[in-house]
């Protein structure tokens, strides 16, 4: 359970303190390689930088295989100014790609510093079978705050005025973390400036970014 508890992270945890963030996109997945909590003996910026990127190498192309990652792979190390430590970099991962059953190209480092690779993608990897997309948030990772659902709702109600569509009073179901936006004095300024009384209802069942206007009879 713990392995596979790893296998879904988006964090992978380094022997020497760094860490490994992974990102996955519909075009790419982006690895990025930070110090976090280093516990080297050396202080030197080039030799941290070297051995938690040699370290990252290693696991990167091992979670490239558990979760048979495919396609374009950008992997961001910690930068390093030393050519020699960037081309040993780069021929330990030649090294650990060789070790894989799919075809794994490391195409050299960016001119922003940025190792590309590609890895064929032969099926489905691990992040498809095991997520499904997020009903929330479609899959972006971002929902809207409350504070712009709130300003959504405002925009929409002058919209409907102006356009002549408010015939009653109105009554707005929202999630309580829009509702703490619609206090009484912005409702009733809202509510004189349209002629028409409104009224709040809070639902906390409903999606924050989900709204409903409905007209109430006078």
């Amino acid at each position: 359970e713990p392995q596979l508890e790893d296998l879904i992270s988006r964090d992978i945890n380094l022997p020497s303190g760094g860490s490994i963030r992974i990102d996955h996109t519909e075009a790419l997945t982006v690895f990025d390689v930070n110090s976090a909590h280093y516990t080297g003996k050396s202080n030197k910026l080039e030799d941290l930088a070297f051995t938690v990127n040699k370290e990252a190498a290693r696991e990167i192309c091992r979670q490239l295989r558990l979760r048979d990652i495919g396609g374009i792979i950008v992997i961001d190390f910690i930068d390093m100014k030393d050519k020699e430590h960037q081309q040993e970099l780069l021929k330990l991962l030649g090294a650990q790609a060789k070790l894989d059953k799919m075809k794994t190209v490391v195409c050299g480092i960016s001119s922003l510093g940025l190792v590309e690779m590609t890895r064929k993608r032969a099926r489905q990897g691990l992040q498809t079978l095991m997520f499904d997309t997020c009903p929330q948030c479609g899959g972006t990772g971002y929902m809207l705050s409350g504070r712009t659902v709130y300003m959504q709702i405002v925009r929409r109600i002058r919209e409907l005025f102006k356009s002549g569509r408010i015939k009653t009073n109105l009554e707005i179901e929202v999630h309580p973390e829009v509702a703490q936006y619609l206090t009484k004095t912005i409702v009733e300024d809202l509510g004189e400036s349209i002629g028409r009384k409104i009224s709040i209802v809070v639902n906390p069942q409903i999606s924050r970014e989900g709204y409903s206007l409905m007209a109430i009879a006078e």
